[in-house]
C-alpha cells in the first residue's frame, strides 16, 4: 500500500518540478539518439515531453530508463508495443493523461508498469480494461471517470495500491460498497456532498480515505466518519461545529496512529478548536492550533 505521505511528497515534487520543462515539452519529435541524451540529462528529476503527440517502441525502450517522473501527455494513442516498452519504466510515475481510450491489450501491457500511472484522459473504462489495470502496482490515478459501471468498480476494487477517482461527483452506496473493499488508498476528491449511507460503506474501508472536496459536514456523517480506522483527508471543510469536531476527534483510527487531515479549516470556534487537539494525529492549519 503507498503511503499517502509519499504520495504527497511525490504529487507536490512533480508539481514544483514542472517549471522549467518548457524547453522539453516544446519537442514535437525524438529520435532514440535524443532520448539517450534527454534521459542521461534529467537522472533522477522529471522528464517532461509533453509536446511528443507520437512516440515508437524504440524510442519508448529509451525513456523507460529515465529514473525519474516521465510525462508523456500529449500522447493521444499508444501502440501496444510502444506501450510494453514504457511499462518497464522504474522511475516515480508515468503520466499518460493524454490517452483518452485504453484497449484491453494496450491496459495489460500497462499494468506491468510498477509506480504511479496517471491515466486521467480515461473518460471510460470497459471491465476488461479495468480487469487488466488491477494487476498494476502501484498509484493508479482515473480523474476523468466521471462514472462507474457496477462490473468496473468490482474490477478496480481488486487494485492493491492508491486508486484516485476524484471524477466521481457523486456515488451510489453500493459503488461505495465496492470501492471500498481494497486496502490500498482512495481518493474521492470530486464528491462535494455525502449521504449517511455512502459514508457507511465508505469507512469500511480500509486504506486512507481522501474527501477533500466535502465543503461541509453534517454532525450526522461526522459520526459515521469517526469509524474510520485510517488516515482520513477532509481538507475541503473550512468550519465544522463543535459536535462534529468532538465528534472526529475520537476517530478510530486514531489508535492506530491514523491521521486526521483537516488543514483548510478557517473558523472555528475555541470549543471545537479544543476538541480537535485531543486527536493524536489530526492536522490542522497553524491558524487554529
Amino acid at each position: 500500500m503507498m503511503n499517502w505521505g509519499i504520495v504527497a511528497v511525490l504529487w507536490a515534487a512533480m508539481m514544483a518540478s514542472a517549471v522549467g520543462q518548457d524547453d522539453t515539452n516544446a519537442i514535437e519529435k525524438l529520435t532514440a539518439a535524443r532520448a539517450r541524451a534527454l534521459v542521461a540529462e534529467h537522472t533522477g528529476g522529471e522528464l517532461s515531453l509533453n509536446g511528443l503527440t507520437a512516440l515508437s517502441p524504440e524510442v519508448a525502450k529509451v525513456l523507460a530508463q529515465h529514473q525519474g517522473e516521465l510525462n508523456l501527455s500529449g500522447l493521444t494513442t499508444l501502440s501496444d508495443e510502444a506501450a510494453t516498452a514504457l511499462a518497464e519504466h522504474s522511475g516515480a510515475g508515468l503520466d499518460l493523461s493524454g490517452l483518452t481510450a485504453l484497449s484491453p491489450e494496450l491496459a495489460h501491457a500497462l499494468a506491468k508498469h510498477i509506480g504511479a500511472l496517471v491515466l486521467n484522459g480515461l473518460t471510460t473504462l470497459s471491465p476488461e480494461g479495468a480487469r487488466a489495470l488491477e494487476e498494476h502496482k502501484g498509484w493508479l490515478s482515473l480523474n476523468g471517470l466521471t462514472a462507474l459501471s457496477p462490473e468496473v468498480a468490482t474490477a478496480l476494487a481488486k487494485h492493491e495500491h492508491t486508486l484516485v477517482l476524484s471524477g466521481l461527483m457523486a456515488i451510489s452506496p453500493d459503488l461505495a460498497d465496492a470501492l471500498a473493499k481494497p486496502k490500498g488508498g482512495l481518493s474521492l476528491n470530486g464528491l462535494t456532498a455525502l449521504s449517511p449511507e455512502v459514508a457507511k460503506a465508505l469507512v469500511e474501508h480500509q486504506g486512507g480515505l481522501s474527501l477533500n472536496g466535502l465543503p461541509v459536514l453534517s454532525d450526522e456523517v461526522a459520526l459515521v466518519l469517526a469509524n474510520h480506522k485510517r488516515d482520513l483527508f477532509l481538507s475541503g471543510l473550512t468550519t465544522l461545529s463543535p459536535e462534529a469536531a468532538e465528534t472526529l476527534a475520537k476517530q478510530k483510527g486514531a489508535k492506530r496512529k491514523g491521521r486526521l487531515y483537516l488543514c483548510g479549516l478557517t473558523v472555528l470556534s475555541p470549543e471545537a478548536a479544543e476538541a480537535l487537539r485531543t486527536h493524536p494525529h489530526v492536522m490542522l492549519p497553524e491558524t487554529v492550533r
